[in-house]
């Protein structure tokens, strides 16, 4: 019993001494605890710092990579844009090396053109030396043929071209109507607007291709132009040269026969020379007294030709109009010749075509114009003959002589539809046949008119309303109306229209007066009237004045049969009448005019009423100025 007590009391002392070793245990416990707790906190926080080191590390290098990015894109868009410069500049070198090439080349073509022209120029003047009458009727012959059949081309080129523009302005003009109608149907709100935007956008893109067809010509086309230019002027030269030289033997040699032929050799290079002065392209007014003078050589050779077939001599009178002839077709040889020296390879005769101001050869024609005084004037019987000038003014010679006023009074009189304002005396034409006060004025659209007034009478001889008319927008029938109201209105009546020309944008109305139903033709008014602007721009009427006179038609001795009688088989007769027609030297014959066709050409013969002799015979050719009587 007592022994299990004192075991108890053994233990119970044990577990006492043992409990406090427990406790320091667990103290120590906790106190290791608490310093993992703090190791881990500062475990942790070293690795977020870590972590955040390595990621704006990481993010530092991203921004570096992306400027480095930067820099190569920057880099490439660099020498792309030098690569680019490189190319453009290398197109240019190449582009300007090809233009130098094509200049090259179009001179060196223009060269071995000319050289080549030259060549057979020389040789065909070689041929006309030594080639017999039958050859060189057949040649004449043939070169007529070719010629013709180049201007039926021409025209039917021509008439192609106007049938393209007129359908080319219908479609405009449906278009443009389709467009209205779209317009007015989208109108209201903003339907109207988105149109109009429409309309100008189709307007635009017409404009450019206009632009686009006119500016963007073939190289070819501008050398075929460069080198008829070119062609058109030597072989002027060329003609001019030869008609000095036969002129020259005309005035010195005294057998008929030989006068003949170099008469009809006249008759050939003037005719010619005309060809190649009318493609030219200058101004009519540049070359209009130059063209005069060409043509009168042709007529008047003609006439001395024609003369010494009917038996007759050549008068004093008649040499020393071939004196005066010479020297002025020697000045113009001369002024030919230095011009043609002037230019040199570098010359481009496409600017000839373009009509630039200040070009060598235009500027040369104006020079010549200006020397139209020195021109002769010749009386004899022709198409383009002075044969009005006779010694008195027929028409004004019994009328009452003006004052300068009044001079201005009947040019404000005579051009009162036009707006004219600014009416001045600019100089007076003295010691000719017909006197004149030389009016100007000016309409409301700033273009000069200037006009002739005769001292006596106050009669309009002739004026020039000069503008570019460019579109023929006038009907020939209204074109004549027009001009019939203005010839009325200036005072000449009782005129009838003969002969119209048209030349495609100008239509020339000749006026004759009528006596008895009988057309007197030395009684000629010429009036031009402009088809775009719808009005007379020009007037010559020296004709009339010279020859107008109150006339009394004799009785035919030839019956109109036995007139027609006379008219070649070869001429299918369509129409017929009685008209007086001028011969020579202020002498008037009563003749029959036939008109008829023969293998498609038209012709106009005349009868003598009374021999029935054939007085002349005339042929209308068709040019690109329009139907001339030939």
């Amino acid at each position: 019993m007592e022994k299990s007590k004192k075991n108890s009391a053994i233990e119970k002392t044990e577990k006492l001494a043992e409990t406090p070793t427990k406790k320091s245990t667990a103290k120590n416990n906790n106190v290791k605890t608490s310093e993992v707790v703090r190791e881990e906190n500062a475990e942790k926080k070293k690795n977020a710092k870590l972590a955040k080191q390595r990621a704006r590390k990481r993010a530092e290098r991203k921004k570096l990579q992306q400027r480095e990015e930067k820099k190569r894109i920057a880099l490439e868009k660099r020498e792309e844009k030098r690569r680019l410069a490189l190319e453009k500049k290398e197109q240019r070198k190449n582009a300007m090396i090809e233009r130098k090439n094509a200049e090259k080349q179009r001179r060196e073509d223009i060269k071995r053109l000319k050289l080549q022209k030259k060549e057979e120029r020389l040789k065909r003047r070689d041929a006309l030396k030594h080639e017999s009458k039958e050859q060189r009727a057949k040649r004449l012959l043939i070169e007529k043929n070719k010629k013709l059949e180049i201007k039926r081309e021409k025209l039917a080129e021509r008439a192609r071209k106007r049938q393209e523009q007129a359908e080319e302005r219908r479609q405009k003009r449906e278009l443009y109507a389709k467009e209205r109608r779209e317009r007015r149907e989208k109108s209201r709100g903003i339907g109207g607007w988105l149109a109009a935007v429409i309309s100008l956008g189709c307007a635009v893109l017409v404009l450019g291709g206009l632009l686009a067809f006119t500016v963007f010509t073939p190289m070819d086309e501008y050398l075929a132009v460069s080198t008829k230019e070119q062609q058109s002027f030597y072989d002027l030269v060329g003609y001019v040269d030869a008609i000095d030289v036969n002129l020259s033997k005309l005035v010195v040699s005294k057998d008929d026969e030989n006068r003949q032929k170099l008469l009809g050799d006249v008759r050939v290079q003037s005719s010619l020379a005309t060809e190649s002065i009318s493609s030219l392209s200058i101004k009519d007014e540049d070359k209009y007294y130059t063209t005069k003078f060409i043509n009168q050589v042709n007529d008047f050779s003609k006439y001395l030709s024609e003369k010494l077939i009917d038996g007759e001599k050549l008068s004093s009178d008649d040499i020393s109009t071939l004196k005066d002839m010479l020297k002025v077709n020697s000045a113009l040889r001369l002024s030919l010749s230095e011009l043609a020296s002037q230019i040199d390879e570098n010359y481009d005769f496409q600017s000839l075509f373009e009509g630039k101001e200040g070009d060598i050869i235009i500027s040369k024609f104006k020079e010549l114009e200006s020397n139209a005084v020195d021109y002769p004037h010749m009386i004899y019987d022709g198409a383009f003959s002075d044969g009005t000038t006779a010694k008195t003014a027929k028409y004004i010679e019994n009328m009452q002589e003006i004052s300068k006023a009044q001079a201005q009074e009947e040019f404000k009189k005579y051009f009162s539809s036009y707006g004219v304002k600014d009416i001045e005396l600019v100089g007076e034409t003295t010691g000719e046949i017909i006197e004149t006060y030389n009016v100007e004025g000016v309409d409301e659209n700033g273009v000069t008119i200037t006009a002739q007034i005769t001292k006596k009478g106050g009669k309009l001889v002739e004026f020039n309303y000069y503008k570019d008319c460019n579109e023929d927008v006038t009907s020939i029938e209204k074109s004549v109306e027009i001009a019939t109201e203005f010839v009325e209105k200036v005072g000449y009546k009782a005129l009838k229209p003969v002969w119209t020309a048209d030349s495609g944008n100008v239509i020339t109305v000749n006026f004759a007066s009528i006596v008895d139903g009988v057309i007197c033709y030395p009684d000629l008014v010429k009036v031009n009237v402009c088809r775009e602007r719808g009005v007379v721009s020009g007037l010559e009427a020296s004709s009339y004045i010279y020859n107008h006179v109150s006339r009394t038609v004799e009785k035919a001795s030839v019956s109109l049969s036995q007139a027609k009688s006379k008219v070649s088989e070869e001429i299918s007769v369509e129409t017929s009448r009685l008209a007086i027609i001028p011969k020579g030297e202020g002498k008037e014959v009563l003749a029959y005019e036939f008109t008829g066709k023969a293998d498609g050409s038209t012709y106009y013969v005349y009868i003598d009423a009374k021999t029935g002799k054939e007085v002349d015979v005339f042929k209308v050719i068709e040019t690109t100025e329009g139907l001339l009587l030939m």
